[in-house]
């Protein structure tokens, strides 16, 4: 046996054991559909049930008053605003004068 007859073999094995092309792509292309479909249905239910809920918890969230405690504790002064209050701030904040002098 040759190396060539051997490959032919080879060959027809393959084809006897492997479905005919369009019968494959037919399932191929109906199994997507379908598995296509399921996923946008429930990527579209899970949206639906996040705007429900949001839209939920909006509604029935009471507004509140702000606790006056809160609105003191919301001045806050850091520890190294220090450094902020340069030497001669205030020239700089300022537009210098500068005086007139007459000629003579």
């Amino acid at each position: 046996m040759s190396l060539h007859d051997a490959f032919e073999e080879l060959r027809r094995a393959d084809l006897a054991r492997t479905p005919p092309f369009e019968r494959a792509w037919r399932n191929a292309h109906g199994g997507l559909r379908a598995r296509r479909s399921t996923f946008v249905f429930a990527l579209a239910a899970c949206a639906l049930v996040v705007v429900v809920a949001t839209s939920l918890v909006m509604m029935l969230r009471a507004p509140r008053e702000v606790p006056r405690e809160f609105l003191a504790a919301s001045v806050w002064k850091g520890p190294t605003d220090f450094l902020l209050d340069t030497p001669g701030r205030e020239l700089v904040r300022s537009v210098p004068q500068i005086p007139e002098r007459k000629l003579k």
